[in-house]
């Protein structure tokens, strides 16, 4: 019994002292004062190794900018298809100035840091439109006295603006084929708006305005989709939101 027992212990002893071995086995020290450290059979002078330094991790300016351009957008929506019998631009041209103009440009100048070109240019861009249309409806800047003989020519120069910012929306919504439904739903309900929105101040009917609020309206809530998917997360909230991912096609042929 007493040679059983020593037995056991002494490979108990002997596999404890193994697995000891094995998980010091990746790093010793040589030399006078331990002044090489190997690590997995290299030998590095233990005066270059230096602690890890912290990343700082930045936040994801995104969300500001979606939410900037979601509230903006749904506002701009309601003017547009005169809901509630609204008119007057004043409400929607102070959102576009501040909120949806100057915060959405410093989201995009945060992306530019960050690295994200696409975000960048979209924040940006978009920024200066609000910017723009606020500077528009704004008296001191003059431009719609510069039209007071020629209003015709003004209804034209606002579409011609808005057919241009369309394409560019369309040139956007190009590279978000392969993201989520909302953003992608975004920039389609965007397109639709610039476009009918232009075709109104250049044709004056009427239905391509109601019709393009309508469109910013839904543009809008997706924004704010967007933004609350890029901010939800199991340690601020109960309900998170699905991000709903397009498929990615490809070629299955060699």
């Amino acid at each position: 019994m007493e040679s059983t027992d020593s037995t056991s212990s002494s490979g108990k002893i002997q596999s404890n002292t193994l697995q000891e071995e094995k998980s010091h086995s990746s790093i010793s020290f040589l030399g006078d004062n331990n002044e090489y450290v190997v690590i997995n059979g290299a030998m590095i002078r233990r005066h270059v190794l230096t602690w890890p330094q912290a990343k700082h991790e930045y936040g994801n300016s995104a969300a500001i900018g979606l939410a900037s351009f979601g509230l903006s957008t749904f506002v701009l929506g309601f003017y547009l298809a005169e809901i509630g019998g609204v008119e007057v631009p004043n409400i929607v041209v102070s959102l576009a100035f501040s909120y949806a103009g100057i915060v959405e440009a410093c989201a995009g100048v945060w992306e530019l840091i960050n690295g994200d070109t696409f975000t960048s240019t979209v924040f940006i861009s978009f920024g200066t439109f609000w910017i723009s249309f606020a500077s528009i409806n704004i008296p001191t800047f003059g431009i719609m006295d510069a039209y007071a003989d020629e209003p015709e020519q003004l209804g034209n120069a606002i579409g011609f603006f808005l057919l241009g910012w369309g394409i560019f929306s369309c040139m956007m919504t190009l590279l978000v084929m392969k993201t989520t439904w909302s953003l992608l739903t975004l920039f389609v309900t965007l397109d639709c708006t610039f476009f009918l929105v232009g075709a109104f101040y250049c044709t004056g009917n009427h239905g391509c305005k109601i019709s393009g609020g309508i469109t910013a309206i839904i543009s809008g809530i997706c924004g704010w989709y967007a933004c609350y998917c890029s901010i939800c997360d199991k340690k601020n909230t109960y309900f998170i939101a699905p991000s709903l991912a397009i498929p990615v096609f490809t070629n299955q042929s060699n």
